[in-house]
């Protein structure tokens, strides 16, 4: 019987930003192009299925039927961090199964993370669907954080929160950038949007522009005061 299957992350060179937005320019006249996953609303669950693992004695056994199904997020994120993911443990999504995910990442593609955030609604059910931050989510890693219908955090770790930059391709530096282009300010917008929304309402947009502003790293007993967070965990048996 043919299995449905889910989404998109990585791991290892997986892909989330050291900024809020990572732009690209092929010259110094041309200018910059907001990276963006074409690819991923491409994708429709027909073009998906979950491998089944058959034993010597003949019996199917479904990998998804493990608990728990953990996969872990680091790096940096990019704009193939969708396409990465129609693989196990995270096609079990669509099953109905609870899948887990750690993040330790410095970020990476804005239009990457927001459409992450938006399939993992689309596809299931959020509360399904558990994030465990872990050393220091930053920037768009945490949009993909936010996509958890249950969103735990090591005691240690930390949510990092920081205003949009742009990367010059030729020197390789971040160069902070405000009102410079309206481009800038839009994704600045999706991203409160995804913050307020994710919160339930318990942070205010005027707070979350003012922690992007001054770059500001909040700890789990913090992220739970806003809503980004639920629970402080310590141990894997308290997810399971």
């Amino acid at each position: 019987m043919k299995k449905l299957f889910f989404l998109i992350l990585t791991t290892g060179a997986v892909i989330l930003f050291t900024s809020l937005v990572l732009f690209s320019t092929d010259s110094e006249s041309n200018p910059p192009i907001v990276e963006a996953n074409t690819n991923i609303e491409n994708l429709s669950k027909k073009d998906i299925s979950v491998n089944i693992i058959t034993s010597d004695t003949g019996n199917e056994e479904n990998p998804c039927d493990k608990r728990p199904l953990l996969q872990t997020l680091t790096g940096s994120l990019s704009v193939n961090l969708a396409q990465s993911f129609v693989e196990f443990p995270f096609n079990c999504y669509l099953e109905g199964k609870e899948v887990s995910l750690l993040i330790n990442s410095s970020g990476g593609s804005t239009s990457a993370a927001a459409s992450f955030y938006d399939l993992v609604g689309f596809y299931g059910d959020r509360k399904k669907f558990i994030t465990i931050a872990t050393g220091t989510v930053a920037s768009s890693a945490v949009t993909v954080y936010l996509s958890g219908g249950k969103r735990y955090m090591l005691p240690h770790s930390r949510l990092f929160l920081h205003n949009v930059s742009i990367k010059d391709s030729n020197s390789n530096h971040f160069v902070e950038v405000r009102d410079t282009y309206a481009i800038l300010d839009n994704e600045r917008d999706r991203i409160v949007d995804i913050l307020v929304e994710a919160s339930g309402g318990k942070i205010s947009p005027v707070l979350v522009s003012k922690f992007m502003e001054e770059s500001t790293y909040l700890s789990p007993s913090e992220a739970i005061k806003y809503g980004l967070a639920h629970k402080i965990i310590h141990s894997i048996d308290e997810v399971r």
